[in-house]
C-alpha cells in the first residue's frame, strides 16, 4: 500500500471514529461490550496505520531533502554544510562556527574588529561582515508546516523538543546563507512556541509583500439533477470572491545587547539574540491573530474572523451541553480536523465539567504525549484568547486550519548605535505578515459567546 492510499485509508478510519464516538454521545445511548470492542478495534487500526504512515512520510521527507541539499551544493557557492580545509579533508561547519560568524558581524559593526577565528567563520558561512543589517530568508511554507505540525500533534510537555528534531533536518531558503542556521532556527521556533494560532493555522510563506488573493466560491447551495434523453443539462451560476492578505510590518522593537556578550561565547549570542526577537515577534502575532480587528494596518484575528455559534445562557460560566451544542454549530465537513481553542482559565473551567455519567469531559494527553482532548477533538490553549466575562467570545471551534497566515519570507535585522553611552547596542527585527479567516460563506470556525 503507497502513501496515497494509507492517508486515504485513515481518512475512512478517521470518519468511522468520529461516526462512533457521536453514536456513543448521543443522548439516551447504550454503550455494550460489543460497542465498547468496535471502538477499541477502530481505534487500534488507526493508531496503526498513523505509525505507518508517519514513517512513510519520514522516508519520504528525508530523500526529498537529501535532493535538495545536493541541488543546492552543485549550484549555490557558499552555501554548503561543509568546506574543504586546506589539506583537502572536509570540515563540517558547527554551531560554535555560525555563531562566531554572528559574533564577528557584530564586533565588526560596532568597531570593535574581527579576530582571525571570525574572518575564517565569516568566509564558511558567507556572511558578509560589512553590510549594515542582516536581510535573510527563513523557511518555506512546507518546511514551515512540518515544524508547526510538531505542535498541532503532541502534547505542550513534549511539543518543543518535537519541533527541535524536526528543525534539525530542515534546510533554510537559498540565499538565506547570509545569518547562521541556528539563528534561524531559534527565531522560528520562537515565533512558533509564542504563536499559537500559527501553530494551529495553516501558513503561507511568500517572497514577497505584495497583496494575496485567495479566490472564494459557496456553491453548497446547488445539486445536480436527473434528466430525461435529449433535454438540456441547465445550469446554476456560481458567485465566485476572493479575500486579499496584506503584509501589515511586525517589530520585535529595539533589543539591548551589552557589548561584553560580543566578547562572551558565540554560542550564547546566536541562542540569546535570536530568541529574544523571535519571542517578541511571535507574541504580537499571536495578539493579533487572536483578536485583531482587521482592516487597514491590521490583521483579523482568528476570533473576530469567526461566526456564532451559540450563545450561552450564563454571563460568567457555560455547561456541557453548550459545549456540544457549539461543536455541532459547525458543519460536519470542517468537524473531521477540528479543533478548540481557547485561554488557559477557560481551559479550567472546562476541566471541572462532566457529562451526564459523572465522567469528566476532558481527555489529558500527557501520558501520550498527544494533545489534550475535549469531546474527541484538539484543544490549542492561547493566552490571547478572551477570558470568561459578559459578551466575551472565550472558545472558538472548526477547522482552524482555516485560518490563513500569510508571512513575506524576508526578515530583516538592523543594527542601532544610539545606545553606545550605555555600552550596549541595540537590534530591531522585521517581519511583515497578516492574517484571517478563510470563509467562502460556509462558516468553518464558529465562537462561543457569553451572555450579557
Amino acid at each position: 500500500m503507497n502513501l496515497k492510499q494509507m492517508l486515504e485509508q485513515r481518512a475512512t478510519l478517521a470518519a468511522e471514529i468520529q461516526r462512533q464516538a457521536e453514536a456513543m454521545n448521543a443522548e439516551n445511548a447504550t454503550i455494550t461490550a460489543e460497542t465498547e470492542e468496535r471502538w477499541a478495534k477502530v481505534n487500534a487500526d488507526y493508531d496503526a496505520l498513523s505509525k505507518r504512515i508517519e514513517i512513510a512520510q519520514r522516508a519520504e521527507l528525508v530523500s526529498g531533502q537529501q535532493g535538495q541539499r545536493d541541488d543546492r551544493r552543485s549550484d549555490a557557492p557558499g552555501r554548503e554544510d561543509r568546506r574543504a580545509d586546506p589539506a583537502g579533508r572536509d570540515e563540517p561547519v558547527t554551531d560554535e562556527t555560525r555563531g562566531l560568524a554572528l559574533q564577528g558581524w557584530l564586533r565588526e559593526q560596532n568597531g570593535m574588529g574581527m579576530e582571525d577565528r571570525h574572518r575564517a567563520a565569516c568566509e564558511a558561512v558567507g556572511l558578509n561582515a560589512n553590510a549594515r543589517q542582516l536581510q535573510f530568508g527563513v523557511y518555506g511554507t512546507s518546511d514551515l508546516n512540518r515544524v508547526a505540525s510538531c505542535f498541532r500533534s503532541a502534547h505542550p510537555g513534549v511539543a518543543i523538543r518535537e519541533a527541535r528534531d524536526a528543525q534539525s533536518h530542515l534546510d533554510i531558503a537559498r540565499g538565506a546563507a547570509l545569518v547562521p542556521v541556528g539563528f534561524v532556527n531559534s527565531l522560528e521556533l520562537a515565533m512558533l512556541q509564542f504563536g499559537t494560532v500559527m501553530q494551529a493555522a495553516e501558513i503561507i510563506r511568500t517572497e514577497g509583500g505584495g497583496d494575496l488573493p485567495w479566490p472564494t466560491a459557496n456553491d453548497t447551495g446547488n445539486k445536480g439533477a436527473i434528466v430525461g434523453e435529449n433535454t438540456p443539462a441547465g445550469r446554476e451560476k456560481i458567485n465566485f470572491g476572493a479575500q486579499v492578505w496584506k503584509a501589515s510590518k511586525f517589530t520585535s522593537k529595539t533589543v539591548l545587547i551589552p557589548n561584553e556578550l560580543l566578547e562572551d561565547s558565540p554560542i550564547n549570542l546566536l541562542s540569546i539574540l535570536p530568541e529574544i526577537l523571535g519571542e517578541r515577534i511571535g507574541r504580537i502575532m499571536e495578539e493579533k491573530f487572536t483578536t485583531g480587528a482587521g482592516g487597514a494596518g491590521q490583521p483579523e484575528g482568528i476570533v473576530n474572523g469567526s461566526t456564532q455559534g451559540l450563545q450561552a445562557a450564563s454571563p460568567t460560566a457555560f455547561t456541557a451541553d453548550e459545549l456540544l451544542s457549539l461543536q455541532h454549530s459547525v458543519d460536519p465537513a470542517y468537524r473531521m480536523g477540528a479543533a478548540w481553542m481557547m485561554n488557559d482559565q477557560t481551559v479550567l473551567a472546562i476541566r471541572k465539567l462532566k457529562d451526564g455519567e459523572g465522567r469528566y469531559l476532558w481527555q489529558s494527553g500527557m501520558e501520550t504525549g498527544a494533545p489534550d482532548r475535549l469531546l474527541g477533538h484538539p484543544v490549542f490553549t492561547n493566552q490571547e484568547m478572551p477570558t470568561i466575562a459578559a459578551s466575551a467570545k472565550p472558545i472558538v471551534f472548526g477547522d482552524l486550519s482555516k485560518y490563513k497566515v500569510r508571512q513575506v519570507r524576508e526578515v530583516v535585522v538592523h543594527r542601532l548605535e544610539h545606545f553606545l553611552e550605555s555600552d550596549q547596542i541595540g537590534f530591531v527585527a522585521f517581519m511583515r505578515a497578516d492574517g484571517k479567516v478563510l470563509n467562502a460563506g460556509t462558516n468553518p470556525i464558529k465562537h462561543l459567546v457569553m451572555n450579557t
